[in-house]
């Protein structure tokens, strides 16, 4: 960085103002391209991250809906089962 500030001082003193300016603007705008591109790199990267733990989430959904499914269907079945015995028309032998 100091080095860039003598050409800047080398060049105001050589050349005046105007050129001085225009280099740093140079600067100042390359800087703010790599910090662009830099930030750039880090929402795709987030976005990629994002889109991989909403397809695991969708997966772990998935998984616990066909878990809940086959438990609704044990109650179902249970309840039934006990509706029956109550009623007397399921005899449990020994």
């Amino acid at each position: 960085m100091n080095k860039i500030l003598d050409i800047i001082g080398v060049t105001l003193q050589k050349c005046g103002l105007f050129p001085a300016v225009a280099i740093i603007a140079l600067v100042i705008g390359g800087y703010g391209c790599y910090q662009a591109h830099d930030n750039q790199r880090a929402i795709q990267q987030q976005a990629l991250d994002i889109a991989r733990l909403e397809a695991r989430l969708d997966a772990s959904t998935k998984d616990l809906s066909d878990r809940m499914g086959g438990v609704e269907k044990s109650l179902v079945e249970l309840t039934t089962q006990i509706k029956l015995l109550v009623d007397g028309k399921l005899v449990i032998s020994k």
